[in-house]
């Protein structure tokens, strides 16, 4: 199994000389094996050919458990020291271990051939003749690629693992030297296509398959990899027609099966991969053959398409067999999850999408940032700079796993698509994603402010209101003088304060101060409301929003005028104007919220006026009226809404 990687600490790493091999020696003689594990992974950094390093840490990786590092060192001792015979026995075994076939054979071949006799002949001997029957398996199944001496064949076992274990550098390097020496052979070009779409430049990985799929048409796995990079690049319906070929081929091998699962995955066609899974299943034997990531994958189209339980079922049954793979588990976890709290099941980590050097470079890209501007500017050159990503950004939303969609999100505040408004009924997501996504196809206009649109919330599509307002609680500029705002917030303590009376008087000593000071006259006429005179109440306010046509507290008090005699259009008409604000302070959106609760309540529309309701309660969950209006509403707290976070 291979070692977790350990979190990177921040700041500069420290680099370990050659004058630190004999302390390392010390701590692996002590079989401190974890310690000498991680200073000789700092040392390799710096000496990343130094035959001692690579020597202990050969055996530093097999103890600790790293077999794919033990094997990486031991390759590159069987190059820099061929002479060795313990290199190329370690070669050879690790190869073994590692599932290459043909390196082992090699390997083994050398050591035989020049060492008969040797401490380790015995062993290898043995070793040839069960590698050499997995060998001849192979090349029945395949004779054309596997046309080639061992030798050949071992350096493309080589690219499959240092390509597939991430080693980018070294894996394109072997896999030019293996189209050079097998120029019919296409998988040195899938591998070699692979790791630039790995790191992200999917430009690159898409013109070397293109040229790999024209010269070898009838490559599964490169047609397989050209569909998965198109999908990702955005360019969909290619990837679909490439893939609605490969769907029409007999899949006569295990591995032309899961090659084609994986893209349908990376596709998102969940609908075919349900068909492949009832398939697979009927067949006992072709299943177990399957891979536990294969059935990782066919559950998830099975969840995704509604078949929850068969895909609990598949995945307990792969965890049990394969304990260790945390992204069953993780995707088990979610289903216990509230509903309005699940994510909805991903086929891959964030990794297959997006390279981890860019979240990185992201990351310190916008560390030190202090303004929206700057971050803008950030988050828009970033983008232009890696194009993946923005091509990527409409998958991570519907198939990413949660944290790659929580980039997505982040992201789409930059660079908004029109897939957002498409993404607010999707059932993959929690409530809170549905509802940032709201917020930014708003804030892009793809969405009016104040529009009401069907969104899934709580298990159950809804039509909710997309306020997406600004609440604050900081005072608006005033030309008050201090007398008389003093006044006007003792005034507003004493309507809270229920004490009716002495506000009216407050608004009237105000109004001896600023006779015509809005503020002072709504808090007059709402009063007069409230104290029952109810025509004085409405030919103030009706001379306050002549006045001041634009003052909320005005057109919110004459829209509630209008649907108490159930004059509902121009009750509306009144409020029309203030759903287009972007801003309110907290008093304004308690007057706003109270407004449509009453015109929607006066309409029949009770559902809507519990939604406004609790809105409210989310700016401003103190105010005292909303237990007056709860009551009144017989709110039992149906989850209508979920504010964000």
């Amino acid at each position: 199994m291979a070692r977790k990687v350990k979190k990177k600490k921040k700041g500069p790493r420290p680099s370990i000389g050659i004058a630190q091999l004999s302390r390392i020696a010390d701590y692996m003689l002590d079989k401190d094996f974890d310690t000498a594990y991680d200073m000789l992974s700092l040392f390799l950094e710096r000496h990343p050919d130094s035959v001692p390093g690579l020597q202990m840490m050969t055996d530093a990786a097999s103890e600790v458990g790293d077999v794919a590092e033990a094997w990486r060192c031991s390759w590159k001792l069987a190059r820099l020291i061929p002479n060795d015979p313990m290199a190329l026995f370690n070669a050879a075994t690790i190869s073994g271990a590692m599932a290459a076939p043909f390196a082992t054979l090699h390997y083994t071949e050398q050591y035989l051939k020049r060492w008969p006799d040797g401490e380790f002949a015995e062993d290898l001997r043995e070793i040839q003749e069960e590698y050499g029957r997995v060998a001849d398996a192979i090349r029945a199944t395949d004779p054309i690629n596997t046309a080639h001496p061992v030798a050949h064949l071992a350096l493309l076992d080589e690219c499959n693992l240092l390509t597939g274990l991430g080693y980018f550098r070294d894996g394109r390097a072997w896999c030019l030297q293996a189209i050079k020496q097998m120029p019919d052979v296409p998988a040195p070009r899938n591998n070699l296509a692979s790791t630039y779409a790995v790191e992200g430049d999917l430009e690159e990985a898409i013109r070397i398959q293109r040229e790999t799929v024209e010269k070898f048409p009838t490559n599964f796995h490169g047609r397989c990899n050209l569909a998965q990079f198109l999908a990702r690049y955005g360019q969909r319906d290619e990837a679909r027609r490439i893939v609605a070929q490969l769907e029409q081929e007999s899949l006569s091998q295990t591995e032309m099966t899961e090659k084609l699962i994986e893209t349908l995955s990376y596709l998102g066609d969940d609908a075919a991969l349900v068909q492949l899974y009832r398939a697979l299943r009927s067949d006992k034997a072709r299943w177990e053959m399957l891979s536990p990531m294969t059935r990782h994958l066919l559950a998830v189209g099975l969840a995704r398409t509604g078949e929850v339980k068969e895909a609990q079922k598949v995945w307990k049954q792969a965890l049990k067999d394969f304990p260790d793979l945390e992204l069953i588990q993780d995707n088990l976890d979610d289903l216990k999850e509230d509903v309005s709290e699940r994510s909805g099941a991903w086929p891959f980590p964030i990794n297959n999408w997006v390279p981890v050097e860019w979240i990185e470079e992201l990351l310190a890209a916008t560390a030190r940032l202090t303004s929206e501007n700057a971050e803008q500017r950030v988050m828009t050159n970033f983008l232009k700079s890696h194009p993946a990503l923005g091509h990527s950004l409409p998958i991570l939303l519907e198939r990413g796993d949660p944290v790659a969609r929580q980039l997505a999100l982040g992201m789409l505040k930059y660079q908004p698509i029109p897939e957002l408004v498409d993404y607010l009924r999707s059932p993959f997501g929690t409530d809170s994603d549905r509802f940032k996504a709201s917020q930014i196809a708003v804030e892009a206009g793809l969405l009016a402010r104040g529009q009401t649109i069907p969104m899934l919330q709580s298990g159950e599509v809804s039509d909710l209101l997309l306020m997406n307002y600004e609440i604050t609680g900081e005072p608006s500029p005033t030309n008050l003088s201090k007398k008389a705002q003093d006044i006007l917030e003792q005034c507003i303590d004493a309507i809270h304060a229920v004490r009716n009376q002495e506000a009216l008087d407050l608004a009237r000593r105000g109004l001896e101060l600023a006779p015509d000071e809005p503020a002072f006259l709504n808090q007059e006429a709402a009063l007069l409301q409230v104290m029952g005179q109810k025509a004085e109440a409405r030919r103030r306010f009706e001379a306050l929003v002549e006045k001041y046509p634009d003052y909320l507290f005005a057109r919110c008090a004459m829209a509630r005028l209008c649907a108490e005699d159930k004059q509902i259009d121009q009750a509306q008409e009144w409020l029309k104007p203030i759903l287009s604000r972007e801003q309110f302070h907290v008093s304004e959106f308690a007057a706003f919220a109270i407004a449509q609760i009453e015109v929607l309540e006066a309409s029949g529309q009770h559902d809507g006026a519990r939604q406004w309701l609790q809105m409210w309660e989310q700016a401003d969950p103190d105010h005292p009226g909303i237990p007056i209006f709860k009551r009144r509403l017989g709110l039992k707290w149906p989850k209508l809404f979920r504010p964000p976070g």
